[in-house]
């Protein structure tokens, strides 16, 4: 009862979609509408895509993104009966992409200081090369 109750309350009804119904009733119907709460991929993958988007970047901020992908890699059995006992470790992507977009922002966060500080240094240098005359 208490079940129709909500499915009224967020506008839900058995002929919707399951996508919809997902959408409405929120992740604890998720599983039993065919979804699933994690999506966890391999972690050879997950370190692969790691040095494929950083590719370019600081290698010390390579190697740190690669270990901490490492770090949060888990065991694989239970979470996947697609891969079998041929893949021994997994990685949540929702965490990864956390992981991921906190290394980025805290090496845009040093970029900055570091263009800032360059204008900064210019300006200084500027200001001291030409002293206003005053009379």
């Amino acid at each position: 009862e208490a079940e129709a109750v909500r499915r009224k309350e967020v506008g839900a009804n058995p002929a919707d979609s399951p996508w919809i119904q997902l959408v409405a009733n929120g992740d604890a119907d998720a599983l039993a509408l065919g979804g699933q709460q994690c999506v966890w991929i391999p972690l050879v993958h997950a370190v692969e895509a790691t040095e494929k988007i950083l590719l370019k970047a600081n290698p010390k901020l390579r190697a740190s993104a690669l270990e901490a992908t490492r770090d949060i890699a888990v065991e694989a059995t239970g979470r996947s009966q697609k891969w079998g006992a041929k893949q021994l470790e997994c990685v949540d992507l929702a965490l990864w992409l956390r992981v991921l977009t906190h290394l980025y922002r805290e090496e845009q966060a040093h970029r900055r200081a570091a263009v800032r500080l360059m204008f900064e240094t210019a300006l200084a240098g500027t200001i001291a090369a030409h002293a206003p005359d005053y009379g």
